[in-house]
């Protein structure tokens, strides 16, 4: 009983740190929402970006859940602890189908290789399920490294964080092995390579110039987190950046640069070199204890600030214009986990 309650601890733990961005595939309709996604109550709230209105815990969703994707007007949330990925008609409000990811898989994060075609790491089983989105099905499976994490698509290539974290129960704390990123050849749905990165890499996704970014998170202690940056053609690192600080997630606007939350306010890198903009010297201080984030098609950005990370204990949706200005502070709630954004 004790090993089950560690790893069913596990995954809640780097849930709360490893908060990252949540994209859409397709363009953004006009009068576009903010679905925030509440971890801890286990519901999506809705930020009107048009009118400006909130409408608090419009959709229920499973047991933790740790990312929300949207295609075609289908978001797709994945719940950790129920091993499924919810799929909701956001235009309906309604639920349109439960994929069931396989018992005891954990599984974390998703990206979508194609409209009919989406990839999911599974946590407590050291892989990748494949999934059919046309059968709400998994299919497939391919083994990676150890407690993968975040997952992005890039041409005929999967990239897959590999966290490598170990849970002692006897001392109550959770270890590091070296961080990698498996590389998957999604034609044949193999594992084609490896890149060593950081420790603890947790999230993922392409710049502004198609290469793949990683966000090492670092072990909350002594080691901070890093950015990597790596050529998807050759699955070499190009160049790193020391962030100094524990990040929580990450997020590109539409003007090129990268996004990275953190306790001390939000940090800024430029596509293709990681050349810092606002780095822990200088950081947007405003936005500070930022979890997830996402922008809208004219450069907004939509900041999660979740409850354990508030000034005030209070979840919060932060504004910020494409001058990064805060422009609006919407409180949603006390004790929600608000922790990730996705913008449709």
């Amino acid at each position: 009983m004790r090993r089950l309650i560690a790893f069913l601890l596990l995954p809640l733990m780097l849930m709360i740190w490893g908060c990252g961005e949540e994209t859409t595939q397709g363009p953004q309709e006009q009068g576009a929402k903010a679905y925030i996604l509440n971890t801890i109550a286990s519901s999506i709230s809705v930020y009107d970006i048009q009118t400006g209105t909130l409408n608090k815990d419009v959709f229920q969703v499973g047991q933790a859940p740790n990312d929300i994707e949207i295609l075609e007007g289908i978001a797709y949330v994945v719940n950790t602890m129920d091993n499924s990925i919810q799929m909701i008609d956001l235009k309906a409000q309604a639920d349109v189908g439960l994929i069931n990811v396989g018992d005891a898989t954990a599984p974390e994060k998703l990206a979508f290789a194609d409209n009919n075609k989406a990839y999911v790491t599974s946590n407590w089983t050291n892989s990748v399920k494949v999934v059919d989105l046309s059968i709400k099905q998994v299919v497939g499976s391919v083994e990676v490294g150890s407690m993968p994490w975040g997952v992005t698509v890039s041409g005929n290539k999967a990239f897959v964080c590999n966290s490598a974290a170990v849970w002692d129960p006897q001392k109550q704390q959770t270890t590091y092995g070296p961080g990698t990123v498996s590389v998957i050849d999604t034609t044949k749905d193999e594992e084609i390579g490896t890149v060593d990165v950081g420790l603890n890499p947790t999230e993922i996704m392409l710049d502004a110039k198609g290469n793949v970014v990683v966000l090492c998170t670092g072990n909350y202690a002594d080691v901070t987190g890093a950015l990597y940056l790596i050529d998807p053609s050759t699955g070499t690192v190009k160049t790193s950046v020391e962030l100094e600080t524990t990040p929580g997630g990450m997020a590109l606007a539409p003007n090129g640069l990268i996004y990275v939350t953190s306790p001390q306010g939000l940090l800024a890198f430029e596509s293709g070199t990681l050349n810092p903009v606002h780095e822990l010297s200088s950081p947007l201080e405003e936005f500070k204890g930022g979890a997830g984030l996402a922008f809208d098609l004219e450069g907004n950005g939509y900041i999660c600030v979740p409850s354990w990370s508030s000034p005030d204990g209070k979840d919060k949706l932060l504004v910020m214009d494409k001058d990064e200005k805060l422009v609006k502070s919407i409180e949603l709630g006390e004790g929600l986990g608000a922790s990730l954004v996705a913008i449709y």
